[in-house]
C-alpha cells in the first residue's frame, strides 16, 4: 500500500467519530497489515539516539509495519521536562525508514522551540537542537562518494 492512500483512509476513519481512537482500532490497525497491539502500537520499533548533550537526549522509533510502511515514534528528556510517543495506526505512513527517521526529527525540532527550564537547561536543549538540525541539511558529497 502507497502512504498517501493509508494516510488518506485514516484520515475517513477519524472522521467518522471524535473518539477514533477508541472505537476503530481495529479497523485502523488491519489497514497497517496488522502489528499493533490492542491500543494501535508498534511495539517492535527500532529506537535511534539521534541527539544527546549532557542530561538531554532525543530519541525516535522507528517501526516498520506488515503492509511494508513505517510509522515513527518519538522521544525527548532532560532534567526539568520531557515529551514522546510509540510509533501507532494513528501515525503519518512513511513509505521509507529515513523519510520515517526525518519525520521524527522534525517533529522534535517543532516541540523544542518552546523554552524549556533554565539556563543550563537551555544551552543542553540548544545544543540537542542543533545536533537535530545537521542530520536534516543535505549531505555533502566528497570527490570520492
Amino acid at each position: 500500500m502507497l502512504a498517501p492512500k493509508l494516510a488518506t483512509q485514516l484520515a475517513a476513519i477519524q472522521a467518522r467519530s471524535p473518539d477514533y481512537w477508541r472505537d476503530f482500532v481495529a479497523e485502523a490497525s488491519a489497514l497497517w497489515g496488522g502489528g499493533a497491539n490492542e491500543h494501535g502500537v508498534f511495539m517492535d520499533g527500532q529506537v535511534e539516539l539521534v541527539a544527546k548533550h549532557r542530561n538531554s537526549q532525543a530519541e525516535i522509533t522507528v517501526a516498520e509495519t506488515p503492509c511494508g510502511l513505517f510509522a515513527v515514534g518519538i522521544n525527548f528528556y532532560s532534567s526539568t521536562c520531557s515529551f514522546g510517543y510509540a510509533p501507532n495506526i494513528w501515525d503519518e505512513p512513511y513509505a521509507t525508514r529515513e523519510e520515517a527517521r526525518k519525520a521524527g526529527i522534525k517533529e522534535i525540532l517543532s516541540y523544542l522551540d518552546e523554552p524549556h527550564g533554565g539556563k543550563t537547561v537551555a544551552e543542553e536543549i540548544r545544543q540537542v537542537r542543533k545536533q537535530l538540525e545537521a542530520q536534516l541539511q543535505p549531505k555533502q558529497q566528497t570527490l570520492f562518494g
